[in-house]
């Protein structure tokens, strides 16, 4: 068999071929011609009817309006005779949506599947290295076989051409070095969510809750399209949109999102105030340089229409109908002698959500705080100054630790009823603003581990009050039933806004994941055993023990582990035995036998031990393979099988179900280091031979990896990848990411991530710090 070259590499938006050292830049006219025959990729087929199209752009642009389907581009190029004896990767920018590349006859390369699998591939780069020889000096002739699914296909993006690959490489090492790519920054109350575009320069969001889907069908609106300050000074008019930020990011450890204009002597600052429960935005501009003549304007594209800083009052609030009009009070302070107009402008911004006459006077008392700034300051000082540690941190990790317990409390909901005390995966720009299980974990076990009692309660009993039991029974399309089989309380896999089940159901059925059975009981015997709080663990035994331990129980197999199911990466059912269900599945086991031993209840204790005994006995029989490394799923035979290697294992370490000085650890550590680090790079891929999103840096394996590498003795990887971590995040106001890019390290997925992120940090600074 022929081995193929493949180099898989994600391209970013911005990448163009300036970027590259192109030796050949292939950007222009290709032939083209829709269908599909293999006799096309024969580089003496006569092409001469084919019709010319521009690579890179969508064949949608270019009269093939609404076609989906196959498609092959046809190029024929010579060589300069200095290539034939170098290294060459052949760089086809990205491709909607799946392709097939051939060079003189010869396949090259591949990426994303073609029907019926259908799998896209359309954000990555196309980059194939070619087999020496296969170039010639004359007439060589390139074929690529695209496949579009829907939307837009073809060729769309650069760059397109060759490349030597040292230049290549050196491309991919500068780019991985810590640098800015993330575009946004959010604050948060609680109540409402407000984004800050960094490329834009403005407001574009502030949404009605922190999570964006209430319940099924039903979600959170977007108030605000854009808003920013315009200012005036000395006749001239600047739009504050239209400038880049001199300095941008949040004040250390807060919510709130500052500006500075050095040239104009302009500061902007945005936040939700945690001073109110209600969903307000706080926009305040600052004049520092003295003009003789300066005013500040305030402009916002609302769901409700423009409003600006010049409303009045009367225009914008009904107090004696109980009602906000327009959302919007502005203050105006001047200088103290009067002179030069405007220094300070304050607008204040709220989504009516009760409507009382209390909320319309909390809002009217809060515009008239002139320490209002200093005030949300003292307030995440204080916040912060409750964490119970002692680590010496550097200066990079005490910023990142303080502004990760930020993003925690930011990312918590404090709605009364049903939504209060969730926690979210993620908070926007991210998509993932729904209540995981499996983030909220770990999410809440940093907020126990740093004294913070009272959020991680919330936190629990949001799940313990929270609707859930719809997939009691479920019958999937092969006929069974992978329904949970018996009355639960823990959601299969998160949670609506309003506190009810979400399964992320789809046309191949829902997920049905147990892990968050699991890593609830470890969550909450870690939350009893910390606090001290047995009163809690006495009014919920009961649902602690038969509707979710039991079901734990309930669910063992044949094999002794637990069941085939959707697992932690949520794969649509029929599912497999993953091996991070069972470790968690363990953990749960003998949190919850802890809590019974706390309650001085032996029988209970002596009940749920010996069933972790038996399941972790029954795990080394099946996860452990023969070289003594734990593999990531029962169906995975060798080790080219897909999820053979999953980084998730090591919690099995983490949660000392494995001894760190074991062989089986150590071996584990080692396997995941041979198979799916990243090249050039301290991060890891999740799982091997995955798609798009299993290939790219998961900071969450990152940041358990480093822990469970600092507990067998792999002190030094674990430094290296917390100093990354923390490096990167730095450089990004501070924020943890889902993804690094594979290729440049850019940020990717979803950000910034709470519980894989902000949480899974202070619990690695935990562990590698002490």
């Amino acid at each position: 068999m022929k081995k193929i070259y493949l180099i898989f590499l994600l391209l970013i938006s911005t990448l163009s071929a300036q970027d590259f050292k192109l030796k050949l830049n292939f950007a222009g006219e290709w032939l083209f011609k829709t269908g599909d025959d293999l006799k096309w990729l024969d580089p003496n087929f006569d092409d001469s009817q084919w019709i010319k199209i521009k690579v890179p752009a969508t064949f949608e642009s270019q009269g093939f309006e609404n076609y989906d389907g196959f498609a092959w581009y046809r190029l024929h190029f010579d060589l300069p005779p200095n290539l034939l004896k170098e290294e060459i990767i052949l760089l086809l920018g990205s491709i909607d949506d799946a392709d097939e590349t051939y060079l003189n006859g010869v396949k090259v390369g591949e990426t994303g599947k073609f029907p019926p699998e259908r799998r896209t591939e359309w954000t990555t780069l196309r980059a194939y290295q070619l087999p020496k020889g296969l170039l010639k000096e004359k007439n060589n002739v390139l074929a690529v076989r695209v496949c579009d699914f829907g939307f837009d296909g073809g060729i769309f993006k650069g760059p397109v051409g060759l490349i030597l690959k040292k230049d290549f490489d050196i491309k991919v090492k500068e780019n991985n070095k810590p640098h800015r790519s993330a575009k946004a920054l959010v604050s948060t109350n609680g109540f409402t969510a407000i984004v800050y575009n960094t490329e834009k320069h403005q407001i574009t969001s502030m949404y009605e809750h922190i999570y964006k889907v209430i319940s099924s069908g039903i979600y959170t609106r977007n108030f605000i399209n854009s808003a920013n300050f315009i200012v005036e000074l000395d006749g001239k008019e600047y739009d504050l949109s239209k400038i880049s930020e001199d300095e941008i990011g949040y004040i250390n450890g807060t919510n709130i999102i500052f500006a500075s204009y050095r040239k104009l002597g302009i500061q902007t600052f945005y936040f939700a105030p945690f001073q109110i429960d209600a969903p307000v935005l706080v926009a305040i501009c600052k004049i520092n340089k003295k003009y003789k003549q300066s005013k500040i304007y305030f402009k916002a594209n609302t769901i409700q229409g423009e409003i600006t800083s010049e409303d009045k009052l009367d225009d914008v609030m009904d107090i004696q109908n109980l009602q906000i009009k327009k959302v919007v009070k502005s203050k105006t302070v001047k200088r103290s002698d009067g002179t030069g107009g405007e220094v300070e402008k304050r607008i204040f911004i709220a989504i009516a959500s009760s409507r009382t006459r209390e909320e319309i006077e909390r809002f009217s008392n809060l515009t008239e705080n002139d320490q209002i700034i200093e005030d949300e300051i003292k307030f995440w000082e204080n916040f912060i100054k409750q964490a119970h540690f002692n680590l010496k941190l550097t200066k990079k990790e005490a910023e990142l630790f303080r502004q990760s317990l930020a993003i925690i409390k930011m990312a918590q909901c404090r709605e009364k009823g049903t939504s209060y005390g969730q926690i979210l995966a993620s908070l926007p720009p991210g998509e993932w603003t729904y209540c995981w299980v499996r983030d909220g974990a770990y999410a809440i076990n940093g907020l126990i581990e740093l004294g913070y009692f009272d959020e991680a309660k919330s936190a629990l009993e949001f799940m313990l009050k929270a609707r859930t039991g719809f997939y009691k029974k479920f019958i999937h399309e092969d006929g069974k039933d992978y329904g949970v089989k018996r009355d639960y309380k823990i959601t299969v896999c998160k949670y609506y806004g309003d506190g009810v089940e979400e399964s992320d159901h789809n046309e191949n059925g829902p997920n049905i994941e147990l892990d968050g059975f699991g890593l609830f009981l470890w969550t909450f015997g870690n939350y009893v055993e910390k606090s001290g709080d047995l009163e809690f663990a006495i009014t919920y035994w009961d649902t602690l023990t038969t509707k979710i331990a039991d079901v734990l129980i309930s669910s063992i197999d044949k094999l002794g582990v637990i069941r085939a199911e959707s697992g932690p990466w949520e794969r649509h059912l029929p599912g497999k035995h993953y091996a991070y269900t069972t470790i968690t599945a363990i953990k749960g086991l003998k949190s919850i036998a802890k809590i019974a031993e706390l309650l001085k209840d032996k029988t209970a204790e002596k009940f749920y031990n010996s069933f972790a005994d038996s399941i972790l006995k029954s795990f080394l029989k099946n996860f452990v393979d023969e070289n003594k490394a734990i593999k990531g799923t029962i169906e995975a035979k060798n080790d080219n099988d897909f999820e053979y290697f999953d980084a998730s294992v090591v919690e099995a370490i983490n949660f000392n179900l494995i001894p760190a000085d074991d062989e089986i650890a150590k071996k584990t550590i080692e396997a995941i280091k041979n198979n799916l680090k990243i090249k050039n790079r301290f991060g890891f891929f999740r799982v091997n031979n995955g798609d798009w999103y299993d290939r790219q840096e998961w900071i969450f394996i990152d940041l358990r990896l480093s822990v469970a590498m600092k507990k067998a003795g792999f002190k030094k990887d674990a430094e290296q990848i917390l100093n990354w971590v923390t490096s990167q995040s730095n450089l990004n106001y501070n924020l943890i990411a889902e993804l690094y890019d594979e290729w440049n390290s850019d940020y990717q997925g979803q950000y910034p991530m709470v519980g894989f992120g902000a949480g899974a940090y202070i619990l690695a600074l935990l562990e590698i710090k002490k």
